[in-house]
């Protein structure tokens, strides 16, 4: 679109791509109730009215693109002159925004909530990279306009890099979307527990001895053998040697049986 030789074929460009700005925000959602495996009714209704939202606004940009006024030639590029005064553009930014923000809202809720320290870290690159979009895009929508008004840098592509970027590099270093959500919520045992036992159940599995698992919680020695007596009660079991076998698959936890015996209470 930028190096179009003419302006009509660049507009024929800015039709036929509406839907890398429009769809995009409901994609984002999407995935981020996804990954935090939030698969609830409500959930569902607001993903398919977040398609339904971005569709609309699709249909109208592949027809008459709202967000720009006109397109002017600068250095040998195609920009676009934005749209200050319609109401579409005002409904379009507000529903992208208020889709990433929620969308990171589920993920920090769920990263505030996960027992795993992998799937905190995969969450911590999303947000940022979410946060760093959203500034540059707050920037391209609203502070560029003060310095070049009416016309649009080319910031999509540095935003489009950078979230590509971030998801590259949970992949490549993370594991991405490999997490335990799946499984744990398949394990019956897993289930019963209470948020406190779960995190009780980690620190064992990995090795920890009672003492040990009070000063990591910070809670006493006593309650932690409380948390193990109804965790042995709700997993079927007797013996933390035998809780890896039933946790630690699911989990994805290496273990070794030597150790966890070696070391007791």
């Amino acid at each position: 679109m930028s190096s179009s030789h003419s302006k009509e074929v660049a507009w024929v460009y800015i039709k036929l791509f509406s839907f890398s700005y429009t769809v995009s925000a409901a994609f984002l959602f999407h995935f981020c109730t996804l990954f935090a495996k939030k698969n609830g009714k409500n959930f569902q209704v607001l993903v398919i009215l977040n398609y339904l939202v971005g569709i609309t606004f699709w249909i109208k940009g592949s027809i008459n693109p709202f967000l720009f006024d006109d397109l002017v030639r600068v250095n040998g590029f195609w920009l676009e002159i934005n749209n200050t005064d319609s109401l579409w553009a005002l409904f379009y930014t507000l529903y992208y925004y208020l889709s990433i923000i929620g969308g990171v809202t589920i993920l920090i809720k769920c990263c505030w909530n996960s027992p795993e320290l992998k799937i905190k870290k995969q969450i911590r690159i999303i947000v940022t990279c979410y946060i760093i979009t959203m500034i540059f895009t707050i920037f391209n929508n609203f502070i560029q306009q003060m310095i070049f008004p009416g016309i649009s840098p080319r910031m999509p592509h540095l935003v489009t890099l950078i979230l590509i970027g971030g998801v590259s590099y949970a992949i490549l270093k993370l594991d991405f979307l490999n997490h335990a959500h799946s499984s744990l919520s398949n394990n019956k045992y897993w289930k019963r527990l209470s948020k406190r036992e779960k995190e009780v159940s980690l620190l064992l599995i990995q090795g920890l001895t009672y003492k040990e698992v009070s000063l990591k919680l910070c809670i006493a020695q006593n309650t932690v053998k409380s948390h193990v007596d109804n965790i042995f009660s709700k997993t079927e079991t007797n013996s933390r040697t035998k809780l890896p076998g039933i946790l630690a698959p699911t989990l994805n936890i290496p273990f070794e049986n030597s150790e966890i015996s070696r070391k007791s209470a």
